[in-house]
């Protein structure tokens, strides 16, 4: 009589111990790694609007009074414009993190 192979209840409590482990290691970095990408994407959101605003400057030799002037001028595309969900600053000529 053949006795057919199977996996015993420790075999697959040690294998779901392994799984488990790298689950809680693995979730917080990846958080930690998608928070910190929507930082850096927040500031090139950033630089994108202010090379926009140089832009503008160079050709019209002024700054422009709003960041929608950016908009207008097609320089930009109104979802540039926001962060994480809100929207740019415009201070002192200069676009800033909201």
């Amino acid at each position: 009589m053949k006795r057919k192979r199977a996996f015993t209840l420790i075999e697959m409590m040690v294998v779901i111990l392994i799984l488990s482990y790298f689950l809680i290691t693995t979730i917080p970095n990846l958080y930690h790694i998608l928070t910190l990408a929507s930082s850096k994407t927040c500031e090139a959101q950033v630089n994108l609007v202010n090379a926009a605003i140089l832009q503008y400057k160079m050709e019209y030799q002024h700054y422009p009074q709003t960041l929608d002037n950016l908009i207008q001028q097609q320089s930009v595309e109104a979802e540039q414009l926001y962060c994480d969900g809100e929207r740019i600053r415009y201070e002192n000529f200069k676009a800033k993190k909201p």
